[in-house]
């Protein structure tokens, strides 16, 4: 194959190399105009195209994040352990520890907008360890307990009213400033980003889960944190953590089933070690009149 005399141009040669088996034209033929275009605008044109459409969709990129930025920061959930209270039913229950004490806490009534709680607390060299279960301790009068209260929380507000001691057979007046729990159930928690998460191994850690003296593996649960207000008490200002199943309507959710509050003097941790539902106490229900 050749190409006319006024066509024998280095340019044109490179050209008959890159479309010698896409075209087979004769001497005779007129159309070295038509290759050139073929084979050099058409690609030419294509890449400007492409080199256009990507430096326009780098603008509309730039353009829609600039947009939403400012609401990327406030994708996690926000949450007040209140809102979880209306799920609480007669007979849920779970057991703390912290500072070498156990403490049960259990629904004992729903009545109108308010839940009735009972607080139990014991010693932990006090507890005997050959009890089944914190139900039968429990139904057994909670034998060498340190403190038997109870007391209402109204809803949604979760604002603590007086509590009533078992153990002293009196009503009690709760200090309004010094109401750690009504506090807690107060603040608003915002979810941990998955970068700012702890870790165990190669994985985010998670508390264990217990439901009725049964461990229950891999359970998912949510981390929050949040600080707690200058208050004037001794955790003011530090960071709260606390952890809440996923699946908040299979397992009590109204209390953390692990609290860490950070401060400037070490840690200090809460977590649940046993929870469940069917606990019912001995003791009467007693109202203010």
């Amino acid at each position: 194959m050749t190409f006319p005399n006024d066509c024998k141009s280095p340019n044109i040669k490179n050209l008959q190399s890159l479309n010698r088996e896409s075209f087979r034209i004769s001497e005779k033929s007129n159309f070295s105009r038509h290759v050139w275009y073929v084979s050099y605008i058409n690609p030419l044109r294509s890449i400007v195209l492409n080199i256009i459409i990507r430096s326009c969709m780098r603008k509309y990129f730039a353009f829609f994040f600039l947009l939403f930025f400012p609401f990327l920061g406030y994708c996690q959930e926000e949450i007040f352990l209140r809102d979880f209270l209306p799920m609480a039913k007669k007979g849920d229950y779970v057991v703390t520890s912290r500072n070498k004490n156990y403490t049960v806490l259990t629904i004992k009534d729903k009545i109108l907008n308010s839940l009735v709680i009972e607080e139990i607390t014991i010693c932990e060299n006090r507890f005997t360890r050959t009890i089944s279960s914190w139900k039968t301790w429990v139904e057994q009068g909670a034998p060498h307990h340190t403190g038997w209260v109870s007391y209402i929380v109204e809803l949604p507000s979760g604002k603590v009213q007086d509590h009533y001691s078992y153990t002293h057979k009196s009503w009690y007046k709760i200090d309004e400033e010094n109401n750690l729990f009504t506090t807690l159930l107060n603040l608003k928690f915002a979810e941990i980003p998955l970068s700012e998460r702890k870790r165990s191994n190669r994985s985010h850690w998670q508390p264990k889960m217990v439901v009725n003296g049964t461990p229950i593996p891999n359970v998912p649960f949510i981390p929050y944190r949040t600080l707690w207000p200058k208050d004037g008490t001794e955790i003011a200002g530090k960071t709260v953590e606390i952890y809440l199943p996923q699946e908040n309507a299979l397992y009590p959710s109204y209390f953390p089933y692990f609290m860490q509050i950070s401060g400037t003097i070490g840690k200090a941790y809460i977590r649940i070690i046993d929870s469940g539902s069917n606990l019912f106490s001995p003791q009467q229900l007693v109202l203010k009149k």
